[in-house]
């Protein structure tokens, strides 16, 4: 059972670990976007500006995964430690 707990644990935590960085990528890419619509505008800045927001997109739904995973596995922690105690 302890092995599982810490297996567990060790998921939670590489889940939320790739929450933030897919958060903190999206975050930045955000900024740089800001930035980039300050510019001329152009087909080669329209092109850019689109396949940083797919890029945007895709880190904010990975996130999301990542987060519901780190979830799941907070919620199976909770009931292993429950039925421990029972």
């Amino acid at each position: 059972m302890g092995g599982d707990l810490e297996h567990a644990l060790y998921v939670l935590r590489d889940n939320l670990a790739k929450a933030d960085a897919f958060i903190t990528t999206a975050e930045d890419l955000i900024e740089r976007t800001e930035q980039t619509e300050g510019g001329d505008e152009g087909d080669d800045i329209d092109d850019n500006l689109s396949r940083r927001r797919n890029h945007i997109e895709h880190l904010v739904e990975s996130a999301k995964c990542a987060v519901r995973a780190a979830l799941s596995i907070a919620t199976e922690i909770d009931t292993r430690r429950r039925r421990r105690g029972a």
